[in-house]
Parts: structure tokens; sequence; C-alpha cells
């Protein structure tokens, strides 16, 4: 007999199918016994579906597709995955909106953030999510004018890739601040600033903040063209319940269907920025040269009319488990609180990574990778070290070496700009390049997943219940919660 059949597993439960998700699930397969939660069964990059619903549907969009959308069990080859939303959390386990409870000994929360349909779905499986994006590409192909809220990295993109796939759309981009992409250097942000200025079909509507929406219904007819045979997700903005309107439920239907109203009509504010002092030459010299703006005051308040549809991807709003004990640890703006450890505190078997969590820097898929490969070089040295481990600070995330962040912005099919921490701020083909090569590194290990030999059960239940017994949280960084 197998004497290692003796030892108890340690379990590992991770909620969220996201790349953050994935990625620690996928990673930790050999170590402990991971059991994957999340709504669907697959995992997606969210961001690169913006080719497929841009560019007229064809068999390039099918492959795409196919390539993006990753069965968690092609990836996972120990793993269990649970179909199903975690509603609940305890010290001890995790219970499911089904009435499946699941236990665990560590236990990593990555729910993501709320994101509005195409960006999120309710399908549960690949050919359904495929149909989805199918119909709403159709859509898009009837559609004369839409608008984009927000301008950042997502809204950017969008509105380029728009404008080169479908030239005859009028594209209209939103956003508050008086520039876009804040997240990126100023040469960036002054390049896709350019960029966009150039692609006849977009408007900007810079310093212009969108404050409601109106629509106007469908009739019969109208309203069978535009349904879409979808279950999606209504993500609003942070603070406005408004963009729930987004869709209006088709409840005559026995299927779960949306119907998209004939126009919508967006509330506009149009805001004037105080300058802020010019910067010092030393603080340019230091810092480097920065477009800043002052307070904002409303000037003027206008009704935006007849978009055929909006896309929400403004905002930062994540979707925290509520009940239980992870109710405690939510900030203000419902991110959980964490150390630079990734860990709860007083919990230090619960690791949250992702956009979930209250670290300060640019949520993307660049932070994501980042915080996934640390969690498994903590676990990793916990479990293969020759004597007890505990964490400590030097183990974590070091917050600033992450000032310039690794965010990369595709503006159509030959174009890019964003930032590195190695490179610092790139444009252009250089930017295009390190973007592709950026998306075959983050997507290797889900299309060609390398399976490592399981680790000896014996010594990773000892070595972890060694650290559950003896480490502790308050000696960690929270500063920045």
């Amino acid at each position: 007999m197998d004497p290692r059949k003796d030892v108890p597993p340690i379990n590992c439960v991770v909620i969220g199918g996201g790349y953050s998700g994935s990625k620690v699930a996928y990673q930790l397969d050999s170590i402990f016994n991971v059991t994957l939660i999340d709504t669907k069964n697959f995992c997606e990059i969210t961001s690169d579906i913006i080719p497929i619903i841009s560019s007229p549907w064809s068999e390039k969009n099918e492959d795409a597709c196919r390539k993006l959308q990753v069965l968690h069990r092609y990836y996972l080859k120990r793993a269990n995955v649970l179909t199903g939303v975690a509603n609940h959390v305890s010290d001890t386990e995790v219970s499911m909106s089904d009435g499946r409870t699941v236990p665990y000994d560590i236990l990593v929360v990555a729910t993501g953030e709320k994101k509005a349909f195409p960006f999120s779905t309710k399908q549960k499986t690949v050919s359904g999510r495929v149909a989805e994006l199918k119909a709403f590409n159709q859509f898009l192909g009837t559609s004369k004018q839409v608008a984009i809220v927000g301008a950042g990295p997502m809204g950017v993109s969008l509105a380029a890739q728009l404008s080169e796939d479908r030239p005859e759309l009028q594209v209209h981009l939103f956003h508050s601040s008086g520039t876009i992409l804040p997240n990126l250097p100023d040469v960036a942000q002054d390049y896709a600033l350019q960029h966009l200025r150039k692609c006849k079909n977009v408007t900007l509507h810079l310093a212009e903040e969108v404050t409601g929406i109106t629509t106007t219904p469908a009739t019969d007819a109208q309203a069978a063209a535009k349904a879409l045979v979808s279950s999606t997700s209504n993500a609003p903005l942070s603070g406005s319940s408004w963009f729930s309107r987004l869709f209006r439920r088709n409840e005559d239907s026995s299927r779960d269907s949306v119907v998209i109203p004939e126009k919508f009509h967006l509330d506009v504010n149009h805001l004037e920025y105080e300058p802020k002092p010019v910067q010092s030459i030393v603080s340019q010299i230091y810092f480097g040269k920065r477009n800043e703006l002052g307070a904002s005051r409303v000037v003027a308040t206008e009704t935006i009319r007849d978009f055929d549809y909006v896309f929400n991807v403004g905002g930062d709003t994540p979707q925290p488990i509520e009940s239980g004990l992870l109710s405690s640890h939510l900030s203000p703006d419902t991110h959980l609180k964490v150390s630079t450890l990734m860990q709860v505190f007083d919990h230090h078997n619960i690791f949250v990574v992702g956009r979930c969590n209250n670290l300060p820097w640019c949520r993307g898929l660049g932070s994501s990778d980042l915080q996934a490969r640390a969690l498994f070089r903590m676990m990793n040295s916990i479990v293969n070290s020759t004597n007890p481990k505990l964490l400590t600070s030097s183990d974590g995330l070091r917050l600033d070496r992450l000032v310039v962040p690794r965010l990369l912005v595709k503006l159509g099919n030959t174009d890019a700009c964003g930032s590195t921490p190695w490179s610092g701020s790139m444009t252009g083909v250089n930017a295009l390049r390190e973007f592709i090569q950026d998306r075959g590194h983050l997507q290797r290990e889900f299309i060609s997943p390398i399976f490592y030999k399981q680790q000896d059960p014996a010594r990773v239940h000892k070595r972890v219940t060694e650290w559950k017994l003896e480490d502790m949280t308050d000696i960690t960084d929270f500063s920045h919660s």
C-alpha cells in the first residue's frame, strides 16, 4: 500500500476563474488538492474579445474564440472544477449558492471586478459564449452610432479597433478627465490621443462626465431583430445605478434573453478643471513632466441622443464576497484589504489576488500575473524549505517597484502604446511587438500547459501545518489600506 494515501491532503480553494484565479489554480495544481470555483467552465482574457466583436464575423473570429476561451479542465490535471457561485466564507469552508460547501486549508479569492456586457457573461459553456459574441457582432454590424464610457485601456483600445474595423460606425468616447489612459506615462497618453484624433469616425468627449441614461423602447419588430440570446451581467459604474438599465430583460421569453432598446440617450456634464501650478525644473527632472489637473466644476449640461449601444468600460467596481468573515475586511470602495503578502489581516491562510484587492497600483493583466507568480513563489518556498518557513515582508510585493505599470494598449491592428517596468514608456512598432510577446506569455500556460509531478503529500502536509500554526499577519505591511 502507498503510505502517501494515508496523509490527509491540503485543500486549496480558489474562488474565481478569471486570469488570476486560473493562473493560481494551474500553478498550485501539483502541490495541493485544488478546487476551482467559477461561474463558467472556461477561462477567458476579457480584453482580448475586442477584435472578435469589432471585425465582421468570419471563420477567423471563431478561431480566435477557440484560442481565447480555454476549458478549465484542459490546463488543470488534478484540480476539481465546480461551476457555481461562492456566496459565503467561514473560517473553514466556502458555501455556494446551490447549497454545496467546500472545506479549505488555504483560500485564494480572485473574484475580479464587475464588467458590463459584452465583457462579462452568464454563459457557462464555450459554445454559449461563442454564440453570444457572434450575435452581438452581428448586432454591431447593423448599428450606426455607439458610445464608449471610459477612456482607460479597454475603452481606448475598443474605440481604436472599432474605428479601423467598422469605418462606417460613428464612435463617441466619453471620459470625465481631460486626459486618457491616466495610468500610463505622458508620452504614451499623448501618442494614444493623437492616434484617436486621426480616426475620422471617432469623436472624443474629454472632460465630459456621463451622469445618466435614458432609452427609447424598441418596437416589437425591432426588439425581435435586436434580441441577443444570452445571459449577461449588467455591471453598473461605481455609485451609479442607472447603468443597470443598459439592458431590458425580455420577461416574456422562456429563455434568458436580453433585448436592447432602440436608442440610448446620455446625460452629460461638461467639466472645467482648475490648472495646477507648473512643476519646478527639479520636479520635472526627478518625476518627469506630468499632465495633472486640479479640481473640476460643472460648466454646462446636455443630452446626447440616438446611440445604438453604450459600452460601459469605466470605473473600478470589484465583486467581493460580502457574506461571512470577509465582509469586515472591505475598504470603503469595496476592495478587500490585504498586506503586501496579499493576506487578509488575522487570516494568514486567506489570500486575495487580482483586481479585487486594494493594493495601490494599476489594475490589469500585468499586475494580476505578478501577484499570481508571487503567491506561487511563497507557497513553494513554504513547502520545499528544509526547515519550517514563515512568510515575512521580504517575501511579498515591492510596491515601490510598481510605479511604472506593465500595461500595453493595442491601437487597432498595427499600432500600440504602453509601458513596462523594464523599458518605461513605449509607442509604435516596439509597443506592438511587446504587446504580442506579452499576450503569448500570458496565454502560454493555458494553451500549452505543462503538467508537473505531484509533490510529496507528506512533506506538503507537514510544512503547511507548521506554517499555519506559527505564521501571523501583524508583522507585514498594511499601511496602504
